[in-house]
């Protein structure tokens, strides 16, 4: 009975981005970057009065832990691990002479952006099921939930 609620908080994260994204355009340096961070902004103010109103309405208590606070440790972990790859890769591709800086930049970005993505791809799902986030119950419930638990089972993860 209250659908129109999230339609109200879109509106209201809408004001807030908006002056979030006026405020970083005109008194920081961020140029580009200021739009990346308003559509954060929006997405998490939109997220905080969701969870309120459900809170309200349903009296249901969030589990921060498992829901947010183990996800972000095992982001944290898979940005470094992403990060560490790519320059990584990058460094050693030029010093090594392989590719030269410069010249075919994107070859070079592609080359070193594949490994270091699907190594955090696999990074971040380890992480999740070690640290606790997830276990074999939820597993089961996403597509193709039998076959990651059956991957996770087979490295050790569960």
């Amino acid at each position: 009975g209250y659908v129109n609620k999230p339609v109200i908080h879109a509106a209201i994260a809408l004001v807030i981005q908006s002056l979030v994204l006026v405020v970083l355009l005109m008194f920081t340096p961020l140029d580009i970057y200021a739009l990346a961070l308003a559509a954060v902004c929006y997405s998490f103010c939109m997220c905080v009065m969701n969870g309120i109103s459900i809170r309200k309405k349903l009296g249901y208590k969030q589990e921060v832990i498992r829901t947010f606070m183990i996800p972000a440790a095992a982001a944290f972990w898979m940005g470094i691990v992403a990060f560490l790859i790519y320059y990584g890769m990058n460094f050693l591709f030029v010093t090594l002479g392989l590719l030269e800086k410069g010249t075919l930049q994107w070859g070079l970005n592609c080359i070193c952006l594949i490994p270091a993505v699907l190594v955090a791809v696999i990074v971040y799902f380890a992480l999740v099921i070690k640290f606790g986030a997830l276990n074999r119950e939820e597993l089961k419930a996403l597509p193709k939930g039998r076959i990651l638990v059956r991957l996770a089972e087979k490295i050790h993860l569960l």
